[in-house]
């Protein structure tokens, strides 16, 4: 680890020391989690940390949770799993944990926005009917759409709160605001509302195909044309629209929707798979295994790709000074 290998091979690594439970593991973990700043290696930590039982464990676990509860703007797919994994190792102090930051940031609803999402993957967890009651309280509508939208996902899952959730959502598809009408298209393909398929799908058409939260989610509703568009957004001008279109693939569970999306650029995209994989590696999430598998269905079809990998950062000087004396015998 600490020839800084790269991220595939570090997560390799922390999760065998996960594995072999050596008690000296604990404190090199944590000290690793602190010192990274990607989610993907953060996760991988947090899931070799769950292995180990003590109560410093326990303890480092819920001043994560809290932490990224206070400090995070938003959450993407990444720290939502890391949310699910810790609420499902600490779900009895997790509770209360939740329950203060409520009280204590009333105001703040940045803050109640995040607690939404661990109340929310606890009220699955432990099927608990009055975590989803307490869940209907931020429903109201002095309450931001971030937090309405975060409870109406969970209450969705829960046959007595599923009408409920579905009216909040009818209320965002009607609604004037372009940003309620993304949260209503987020919702349909988070929550796989194919009857939505024709309101999501008349959206994109009038934001131009440009609205990656809104393509996003016809690809999850398996329309046909969405690999196109988001192959477009990826590809655009737009650094920021193509970063945050990237994140939002790299949330999508089931792998032959991403490919989908991957088939597109390897049919359409070839002089630019280069600059695809270095796109996939600057987003700092896992996209490990995507990578491996679009190199396979590259070399199938003959493709050459131009991405260096490397096991450790030093070689990437060594490859330098091979590149310049190269340049220099040349002159």
């Amino acid at each position: 680890l600490s020839k800084n290998p790269r991220p595939m091979l570090k997560k390799a690594i922390i999760y065998t020391l996960g594995e072999m439970q050596h008690p000296t593991s604990i404190d090199l973990l944590i000290t690793r989690y602190g010192e990274t700043e990607r989610e993907d290696i953060q996760l991988c930590i947090i899931q070799a940390i769950m292995k180990y039982d003590s109560h410093k464990v326990d303890l480092f676990l819920l001043e994560c949770l809290e932490q990224m509860v206070l400090n995070q703007v938003s959450l993407g797919e990444i720290r939502r799993t890391i949310f699910t994994s810790i609420t499902s190792k600490i779900d009895s102090i997790a509770i209360p944990m939740s329950l203060r930051l409520l009280k204590n940031n009333s105001e703040n609803q940045r803050i109640i926005a995040n607690i939404m999402l661990i109340l929310g993957e606890l009220s699955i967890i432990r099927k608990d009917k009055s975590l989803f009651e307490l869940l209907l309280k931020y429903t109201d509508y002095k309450y931001s759409r971030r937090i309405r939208s975060n409870a109406f996902m969970y209450l969705y899952t829960h046959k007595d709160f599923q009408q409920h959730a579905m009216s909040g959502i009818s209320e965002y598809i009607v609604s004037g605001h372009e940003h309620d009408r993304s949260a209503a298209a987020f919702l349909a393909g988070e929550l796989g509302l194919k009857g939505m398929y024709h309101y999501v799908k008349q959206l994109s058409l009038e934001t131009d195909c440009k609205n990656s939260t809104i393509e996003i989610s016809l690809l999850k509703l398996n329309d046909n044309d969405a690999s196109k568009s988001v192959a477009a957004i990826i590809f655009s001008d737009d650094a920021n629209s193509s970063l945050t279109c990237l994140n939002q693939l790299n949330s999508i569970e089931k792998d032959q929707l991403r490919y989908k999306v991957y088939n597109y650029i390897l049919d359409h995209y070839q002089d630019k798979l280069g600059i695809f994989m270095k796109l996939l590696s600057d987003t700092k999430r896992n996209f490990d295994e995507d990578r491996r598998k679009i190199y396979e269905a590259a070399n199938s079809r003959s493709i050459a790709i131009h991405d260096r990998n490397f096991l450790f950062s030093s070689e990437v000087e060594e490859l330098k000074k091979e590149e310049t004396n190269s340049e220099i015998k040349a002159a």
